[in-house]
């Protein structure tokens, strides 16, 4: 009844009502087509998709597109071109105000009877921050293709040798505005600002990256005599990466309703940009073979690269083999198989490497600092504006670094009973880790820095 008569000074506001919708909505639509003949299969698709969040502005929007095409440009040769493209774009305010909508009591006013910003409780109003403290808007590009070409010179051999080229280019517009709330009566009077949106703040950030993956492989598959099955495979892969960003922004800007930097305060203004790359290379081979489906089996080898590492460790060497018996299909087994149909015995070994460290650990880096900055001493040339500048290494490196291997040894058993109704399957299994990659002996803090990491 109180808040009837005066709403403002005895408010009971209703923050879920304000900050949430009764609902969103989302929608999807796609197109596709196919087509195919003796010498062209090609299948495109198209899709649109936009989903509202469950409060005022959040929204995704996403296009993508695909399509994939096969040739045969003679008995012995084919192609595959394929492309595809992703588009997104997404929405968001300055908070996420879920939380703070079962959270506020209904005595802080959230917003005046004539729809000003009120002040909450001391300034602290998510609601105000939902409707006016600006927005991030990050939006995405990524494109990618494929390139094919498969030989088959003989009857049951492979060749194929292919190009997959990556693109992608993202950016984000992070305007955070200034949010005053006024009092209740005097409607020019500004008595503050909502916490976190005391001044006008702009940042955008910039990221283009693109990759290229070539392969080659070989493949053959033959059966002889109805009993031998033989499966040989050998490849390369080669993979490089470039990734570059830049960021700039500003502070205390004199307009929130124009979200560029055109209008920077030129005081207040900052500046970064970074850029780094990877690659590696790879050859690999298999070997597989079964007897009727009775004894199997098959050995393969890797060896990796990495631009990681310094040259002289960059190469990993990674075997496996595995074999396996299937009792099961010994003629001696026949009698039994009314009740236990499948039975086999198998043991295998892997190694498989592990690269995660950062790109070109083993380099140690020299970085340049202004002074007065980052909470360095200040020191100044001249003109008391301008700062000096001082040079810091990074932190100690390894230059042995090299591949972390981990080597896994299993014996199992695979059995079926009554026509696969009851199944039962049993592995016993070793795992070591040889030269695992970890931080190094720890060094006393009066050198100032980190330990390497390093091979144990």
């Amino acid at each position: 009844q109180m808040n009837a008569y005066d709403p403002i000074e005895y408010p009971n506001f209703d923050w879920k009502g304000n900050i949430v919708k009764p609902f969103s909505s989302r929608h999807k639509h796609q197109v596709s087509m196919a087509y195919g003949n003796k010498v062209i299969k090609s299948r495109t698709s198209a899709q649109y998709e936009y989903t509202d969040a469950l409060y005022q502005g959040s929204n995704h929007e996403r296009i993508m597109a695909r399509t994939r095409n096969t040739v045969k440009i003679s008995k012995k040769l084919s192609g595959d071109i394929d492309f595809s493209f992703k588009h997104g774009t997404k929405n968001d305010p300055q908070t996420t105000p879920l939380q703070a909508a079962n959270m506020y009591p209904s005595i802080y006013l959230g917003l005046y009877p004539d729809g000003r910003v009120g002040p909450s409780k001391t300034g602290s109003n998510t609601l105000g921050v939902l409707m006016e403290g600006g927005n991030k808007t990050p939006t995405s590009d990524y494109i990618t293709g494929r390139i094919a070409l498969t030989y088959s010179p003989i009857e049951g051999l492979d060749i194929t040798g292919s190009l997959n080229p990556t693109y992608s280019f993202s950016k984000t517009k992070n305007m955070s505005k200034a949010v005053p709330y006024y009092d209740a009566y005097d409607t020019s009077l500004i008595l503050g600002y909502l916490s976190g949106h005391q001044t006008n703040d702009l940042t955008e950030t910039r990221a283009d990256a693109r990759s290229l993956q070539t392969n080659l492989t070989a493949t053959y598959d033959k059966m002889f005599k109805n009993a031998h099955s033989l499966n040989v495979m050998a490849g390369y892969e080669g993979y490089s990466y470039f990734h570059e960003s830049m960021s700039t922004g500003s502070t205390d800007m004199s307009f929130g309703s124009f979200p560029y930097l055109d209008l920077a305060n030129k005081d207040n203004l900052s500046v970064g940009g970074t850029a780094y790359q990877n690659a590696y290379q790879s050859v690999f081979g298999r070997v597989m073979y079964n007897y009727k489906s009775r004894y199997y089996v098959q050995f393969n080898a890797r060896g990796d690269a990495s631009s990681r590492f310094a040259p002289k460790y960059r190469w990993g060497f990674f075997p496996s083999a595995s074999a396996g018996w299937r009792i099961s299909e010994e003629p001696f087994f026949e009698p039994a198989k009314h009740v236990m149909n499948n039975f086999k015995l198998r043991a295998s070994f892997g190694s498989l490497g592990n690269q995660e460290v950062s790109n070109f650990a083993y380099l140690q880096t020299v970085n340049i600092y202004d002074f007065n900055t980052s909470g360095h001493y200040s020191y100044s040339f001249g003109d008391s504006t301008t700062n000096g500048k001082y040079a810091s290494l990074s932190n100690p490196v390894s230059k042995f670094l090299t591949w972390e291997t981990a080597q896994q040894y299993d014996l199992g058993i695979d059995a079926a009973f009554f026509r696969n109704r009851l199944q039962f399957t049993g592995d016993i299994y070793m795992r070591n880790t040889v030269n695992m990659l970890v931080d190094g002996t720890k060094i006393p803090a009066v050198y100032g820095a980190s330990a390497p990491k390093v091979n144990s």
